[in-house]
């Protein structure tokens, strides 16, 4: 079962729509992956569990009694990666126990500081309907245990092939964009971080920094993860591509716009260098909003130390708190239109676009 989705992505289940909100990757003991995502609609959260061969709808409850109850399964669970709105961090473990109470699973999760009851329904394929959402979001049917047995080795080739294109189709870089457009932006300085490697700063040719977010979503034909404004600063913007981080500003000196553009790795490990001429409001959102949206995985992905995001979780993460519940926000929708504007192009001079659904 493939079901691939990121934080922002709007689904329907089964007529119902949801906004995804969270995600989460656990591996058991024995090193066997899942996923699971946070779902919201009308402010309730549900979660969407989806391994290689089952997807399950969770309701939270309040605790129940399982005694009667069969045990389905059981054993002990540890978070390789999270992003969104989650409480969980890298190298968080639980255990867990799934009861059958004849018509339902009962799911209990024991955690270090509380213990959490579900109620779980399973799903198939084309329950879960992708409305919108990032370029790696896809729905399928078919697991590639299935697509082996299906079309052998060769097919695992031209499909392993088919993977590797695809999720490379956003690959032009940001920074290659913006470098191919000298007159609109030019180089101001540069942040030297860890291990030499560095983080620049644009002076871009606008009026105002909106102007910039959307000239930068047209660039990447909107192909972004997220993008979000200072909910106390409008005019401060933080962009969020596969590969790379944006945080569009103004100069706390001179007033003018500023955009900061670094990859994520060296942001993973240079997370408390201040942004070039920026006040501390501005400084706060961008950890907050990096921390919010990049940092569990990019912990996992580029290997930064579990200290370093413990750090970020407990300090960083505090500063916009409120700022968590904004994933629908203006850019996001302007990112989507660009996004579905751009396939429907490539549609009509007869190309593909990437992703899927039923």
């Amino acid at each position: 079962m493939s079901l691939i989705l990121s934080v922002n992505d709007l689904v329907s289940i089964r007529g119902t729509q949801y906004t995804v909100s969270g995600k989460i990757q656990y591996k058991d003991d024995s090193s066997y992956y899942w996923d699971e995502y946070k779902l919201v609609s009308n402010s309730n959260s549900y979660w969407l569990s989806v391994d290689e061969d089952d997807i399950f709808f969770w309701t939270m409850i309040q605790p129940v009694a399982t005694d009667g109850m069969s045990v389905e399964e059981q054993g002990n669970e540890e978070v390789v990666s999270c992003s969104g709105d989650v409480d969980v961090a890298p190298g968080d473990r639980a255990s867990y126990k799934e009861f059958n109470d004849g018509a339902n699973i009962v799911a209990v999760e024991t955690w270090s500081d509380m213990v959490e009851y579900s109620v779980g329904n399973q799903l198939s394929s084309s329950d879960v309907r992708l409305i919108s959402g990032s370029s790696k979001s896809s729905v399928s049917s078919s697991s590639v245990n299935e697509n082996v047995k299906k079309y052998g080795c060769l097919g695992l080739l031209l499909l392993l092939v088919g993977f590797f294109v695809c999720n490379n189709s956003d690959s032009t870089s940001l920074k290659s964009l913006v470098e191919n457009d000298p007159t609109k932006y030019k180089l101001e300085t540069a942040i030297t971080g860890m291990e030499n490697k560095t983080a620049d700063v644009y002076k871009p040719d606008f009026t105002t920094t909106e102007l910039i977010a959307k000239d930068l979503i047209d660039k990447l034909e909107g192909n972004v993860e997220s993008v979000q404004e200072n909910p106390q600063d409008e005019s401060v913007i933080a962009l969020l591509t596969s590969k790379e981080i944006c945080v569009i500003y103004k100069n706390m000196n001179t007033g003018d716009p500023l955009m900061h553009l670094a990859s994520r790795e060296w942001t993973v490990d240079n997370l408390e260098a201040p942004l070039y001429a920026a006040d501390s409001l501005t400084n706060d959102f961008y950890r907050s909003f990096y921390w919010y949206h990049g940092i569990g995985q990019d912990s996992v992905q580029y290997s930064a130390s579990d200290g370093y995001h413990r750090h970020y979780h407990h300090c960083y993460g505090t500063y916009f708190s409120t700022f968590y519940l904004l994933n629908d926000s203006r850019y996001n929708s302007y990112s989507s239109s660009v996004r579905e504007a751009s396939a429907a192009r490539r549609r009509s001079s007869g190309g593909g676009s990437g992703g899927g659904g039923k």
